[in-house]
């Protein structure tokens, strides 16, 4: 159990650069302890998706993050047979058709935030664009006011932070109290006067005799937009850094746009927005000539596992006609993301709509600053360069 490295996952400097640790921690320690931190870690391909499928060994129930447990009993935070009525009344509120028709709202926002950077032929892609989308997209799939839009892309930014001993950074308790304060009256003026909005259909949702409890549209909504906004603008922008520091993979892109989904799935592979989701073992787990206790943290790092070569060849080469089906950028079994399909509908038009208006863009790996939070990896600035093109 005793090893020469550490593996924090809060620490700034492993944000910054995470694969080599990764890399120690798969071949030197594949169930590794931090006494300090008091948590284990699994960071094999194989073992994390074990992990994943076997929930009746490592719970959700004490919740997703190593550094504790908010009680809010998210469906995140449910396993089955609990998770599975609430997991069906939100795949009947939130359907592929329902997400498809917002193709041309998300191509309109797109439209809309490069229109505001275009001309300056510099920005910083994560203020300027990939953080605006998704909060966008998922305000106005819920049915928030436009002028409330800011602010839900503020608080969960705010809740995520964490300073580099896995403590709440400052603002981030506030962030959390002030979603959990606006979702309720949302939810509230969405039974009065329906709409057609996600608020107002998961008000309405039934499912065998079932409706959401207050409680639980709550939690939902919470994890949507937590989950929803931090991820996706991580992706978008990871994404972009990666094919401007790979010229010749976004010479791909630019020549046949129809790869556009294949460089979106290499590059959740490659720079996982999601560095690891927690689980609590509900026995002793003997593993790689260890026992994990009973009680304790796991973290499964899908960073880690998304580059082990015993699963992927030549993992740390960054190639979009690679086509990694199997990786676990949005997890796995039951904890499968819902808005899977949503983010991979927002990237794709990203992508399209950057690459058609602003395609020389170049970014600046010395200006770039990494997101200091546990689960969620990438960047909170991405300054680029480009030819001015005209608004649309």
């Amino acid at each position: 159990m005793s090893h020469d490295f550490e593996f924090n996952p809060f620490s700034h400097a492993h944000h910054a650069d995470p694969y080599p640790t990764y890399k120690r921690l798969r071949d030197e320690a594949p169930a590794y302890y931090n006494p300090k931190l008091d948590f284990w870690a699994l960071s094999r391909f194989q073992d994390v998706l074990d992990a994943y499928n076997d929930w009746q060994t490592y719970t959700s129930t004490q919740g997703i993050a190593i550094e504790g447990y908010a009680g809010s009993r998210s469906m995140i935070e449910m396993d089955p047979p609990d998770q599975l009525p609430l997991r069906r009344l939100i795949n009947h509120a939130f359907t592929p058709r329902s997400v498809d028709r917002l193709e041309p709202r998300v191509r309109g926002l797109c439209t809309e935030f490069l229109n505001q950077i275009v001309e300056a032929g510099e920005c910083d892609l994560v203020a300027g664009f990939a953080a605006k989308l998704p909060s966008d997209v998922i305000s106005t799939l819920l049915g928030a006011p436009r002028e409330d839009h800011l602010q839900i892309r503020l608080w969960p930014e705010a809740a995520l932070t964490r300073e580099q001993t896995g403590g709440q950074a400052e603002g981030s308790a506030s962030g959390m109290q002030h979603l959990r304060a606006y979702f309720p009256e949302l939810l509230r003026s969405r039974r009065a006067q329906p709409r057609d909005d996600l608020a107002s259909a998961l008000c309405a949702v039934e499912h065998e005799g079932r409706k959401l409890t207050d409680e639980e549209g709550l939690a939902f909504l919470t994890l949507l937009i937590t989950g929803g906004n931090e991820t996706t603008e991580k992706w978008i922008a990871n994404t972009c850094f990666l094919l401007s520091e790979h010229p010749d993979q976004k010479r791909k892109v630019l020549d046949d746009p129809g790869l556009i989904p294949d460089a979106a799935e290499e590059s959740i592979r490659y720079f996982s927005p999601t560095a690891y989701m927690a689980r609590t073992t509900t026995r002793d787990v003997p593993i790689h000539g260890e026992t994990i206790p009973k009680g304790e943290k796991v973290a499964l790092l899908c960073g880690a596992a998304n580059r082990d070569e015993r699963q992927f060849p030549d993992p740390d080469r960054f190639d979009i006609l690679r086509r990694a089906e199997r990786h676990l950028g949005f997890g796995h079994g039951p904890h499968f993301c819902l808005g899977a399909r949503l983010a991979r509908l927002e990237i794709r038009v990203a992508l399209e709509e950057i690459h058609r208006r602003i395609p020389d863009y170049a970014a600046d790996p010395d200006g770039v600053d990494y997101m200091h939070g546990g689960n969620v990896a990438g960047f909170n600035r991405v300054p680029i360069r480009y030819t001015p093109a005209p608004r649309e």
